[in-house]
């Protein structure tokens, strides 16, 4: 019976909505915890929070991202979990409730985390670019450096080009690498094997 009811679940996945309530275990990073479903601390599940990107935790402002995100998922807290998808690497993406609150949107009204464009597509992400923005204007969190380097470009090694006084409109010299589009940048394969470790990749 079990078996049948995930099997429906999997097939409505795309059509459907559902909280289900879970305890912190861990929190890795900004944007990324562990958590016990229905308590059931002896199956754990990652969880990426959805439609933001926070700091690696070797980026700076990363451990400042974590720390903000912990002091609202301290260990065991109780939290509701709204599945919105699943990640290249078998992670649930979804939103996480707290004393009625979205922590996704928590995290970026206080400016430790981007709204993450490519997959953000909810209604709610047209608000939650509103949070960011006030957050960059009122300089909380990453914004209070001048130009932070979002997640999604500092993870690939890659630095902004930005024009310099001296280049102008020239044109580039030969052989000078542009940079690729987002889209076509490798994304690692998921590995099966690893959905036991407390430390998402």
């Amino acid at each position: 019976m079990r078996l049948v009811l995930v099997l429906v679940l999997l097939v409505l996945w795309p059509h459907l909505v559902f909280a289900w309530p879970a305890v912190i275990l861990n929190v890795y990073d900004g944007d990324t915890i562990t958590v016990a479903p229905l308590g059931d601390e002896a199956n754990p599940l990652f969880v990426r929070l959805y439609g933001i990107d926070a700091p690696d935790l070797k980026q700076q402002g990363g451990d400042a991202a974590r720390a903000a995100l912990l002091e609202q998922l301290p260990e065991k807290a109780q939290v509701e979990i709204i599945p919105m998808g699943l990640d290249g690497y078998g992670r649930v993406i979804g939103l996480c409730g707290r004393n009625g609150k979205i922590v996704n949107a928590f995290m970026l009204e206080q400016g430790h985390a981007w709204v993450f464009e490519k997959q953000c597509l909810a209604m709610v992400c047209r608000t939650w670019k509103g949070l960011e923005k006030k957050a960059k204007e009122a300089k909380r969190g990453l914004w209070q450096r001048k130009d932070p380097t979002a997640p999604w470009l500092w993870g690939n090694g890659i630095v902004p080009l930005k024009p310099t006084p001296s280049q102008g409109s020239k044109p580039l010299p030969p052989g000078t690498q542009m940079l690729p589009p987002l889209d076509a940048l490798p994304v690692p394969a998921p590995d099966p094997n690893a959905w036991f470790q407390m430390d998402p990749p």
